[in-house]
């Protein structure tokens, strides 16, 4: 499920959905703090995250977002 909402310097488009897909798109998340922090070999270790959390029956939300 996406929404779009219209921003001061043009659009951003949010996106719910699988962890896993959502993970697969991006090329950078958040840290703690709200900075943008790129993806390098984080990736990976997140999908094996979220793929362990679902063998024990646990279903994640990814949440992800783009500036248009």
């Amino acid at each position: 499920m996406s929404t779009l909402f219209k921003t001061s310097d043009g659009f951003r488009l949010y996106a719910k959905g699988a962890s896993e897909i959502i993970v697969g798109r991006s090329n950078s998340y958040l840290d703690e703090n709200g900075n943008v922090v790129p993806f390098t070999n984080h990736q990976e270790q997140l999908v094996k995250v979220i793929e362990d959390l679902a063998r024990e029956g646990l279903r994640t939300i990814g949440i992800g977002f783009k500036n248009y």
